[in-house]
């Protein structure tokens, strides 16, 4: 039932309730054959709707709430990943900085002419943007499976120490396949992960506590629409439930 998610096929199923009701209070008759749907009207007093008139405009509140409450549901679900993508993109740029800079400190050391190490660094700019680019599409699949809201702060401090050590080997294992320099050899750039360790850390702590921030708010967002509307069926119908 993961389709019923989707806020247009709750619509279109909010939709046809409503549609459905009104013909009950009309009094019409409703028939679906192969050549289509056809409506009969039918005098009020020989029958009867099914839904006593005075009842007809909460029903179909409620139809048009529960539309509501799924939709906005969806909405901030989705939001929450955009939200997300967006703090990675920001310390994305600060990643390659901080990257472009240790590279240029170990360049520096060769003695180079500034032309050549300014094609160096050209090149490592361009290599570690697409190997960030995969990054991306890591980091992205860790939100969509994320339920940071639920984790303790410890367990989600080892979470991140974890995210931390497979995306410094993830750098490390694409830069043995895609670096090659006659100027900067790749042995020399295996210590930027050490001179720049504490930088790079405190980046993807921030990745992922300000990732986890996001998913708490959305949580509350959602808990205080599902109180909302729980509080009405609950007013509406006398019906009590604990979720939806």
């Amino acid at each position: 039932m993961e389709f019923i998610n989707s806020p247009w096929v709750f619509g279109s199923i909010a939709s046809i309730c409503v549609l459905l009701i009104i013909i009950v209070i009309k009094g019409s008759k409703f028939k679906i054959t192969r050549d289509g749907a056809t409506m009969s009207h039918t005098e009020k007093e020989e029958t009867q709707p099914l839904i006593p008139e005075k009842y007809a405009k909460e029903i179909i509140y409620l139809v048009q709430k529960t539309a509501d409450y799924h939709t906005k549901t969806f909405d901030l679900n989705n939001n929450l990943i955009k939200l997300q993508m967006r703090v990675y993109e920001e310390l994305e740029l600060s990643a390659i900085s901080l990257l472009r800079e240790a590279f240029l400190e170990i360049a520096n050391k060769f003695n180079l002419e500034r032309s050549v190490v300014r094609g160096e660094l050209l090149t490592y700019t361009t290599t570690i943007s697409y190997i960030f680019s995969k990054i991306k599409d890591i980091v992205r699949s860790s939100f969509i499976n994320n339920h940071y809201h639920l984790m303790e702060d410890s367990e989600f401090d080892d979470y991140i120490i974890n995210k931390k050590t497979t995306i410094v080997e993830i750098v490390s294992r694409e830069l043995d396949l895609l670096w090659f320099s006659d100027n900067v050899e790749r042995d020399s750039l295996r210590v930027i992960k050490e001179i720049r360790d504490r930088e790079i850390s405190e980046l993807i702590a921030q990745l992922y506590r300000k990732s986890r921030r996001c998913s708490i708010e959305n949580k509350e967002a959602i808990d205080l629409l599902t109180r909302d509307y729980n509080n009405y069926i609950l007013r509406v119908t006398g019906v009590e439930i604990t979720a939806c």
